[in-house]
């Protein structure tokens, strides 16, 4: 089975399963990137699969959700580094259907950005993550 995972965006995750029939089994999972493993294990069971059946995972890099592409890479390059599966990251634009991305998939109509072990996100702004201005006492 060849897995499609999109984890751009922060309020939820899709997934998808890759080369099989005109309609492409997709399921979009409203939840934030704390559920997004719990959604992976749902999809997977609810199509007679396991993590051991995935031979290859095609994958949005972005650009999204620090946060969330963030957790998803996690997902992906975990399972990787598990069963040394082959990963595929692709972009995406956000507006564009997830059904349409997987037939541009099926059709070999999608380049890959990245091939190989390791997933690296694109974020669609830099991570917001600062320094705060006050000290741990209060005090300015």
């Amino acid at each position: 089975m060849m897995l499609y995972v999109n984890g751009q965006d922060i309020k939820q995750i899709t997934f998808g399963i890759v080369g099989t029939s005109v309609k492409p089994p997709v399921r979009t999972v409203q939840i934030g990137p704390e559920g997004f493993l719990s959604a992976l294990d749902d999809f997977l069971k609810d199509n007679h699969q396991t993590v051991k059946d995935i031979k290859r995972i095609f994958a949005v890099i972005g650009p999204g959700s620090a946060t969330a592409l963030r957790a998803t890479m996690s997902i992906v390059n975990t399972i990787r580094f598990m069963t040394k599966i082959q990963l595929i990251g692709i972009e995406k634009n956000p507006l564009e259907q997830d059904v349409d991305t997987i037939k541009a998939i099926n059709q070999g109509k999608i380049k890959p950005v990245i091939k190989g072990e390791l997933l690296i996100p694109i974020y669609a702004q830099p991570a917001r993550i600062t320094l705060s201005t006050r000290d741990y006492l209060g005090r300015k």
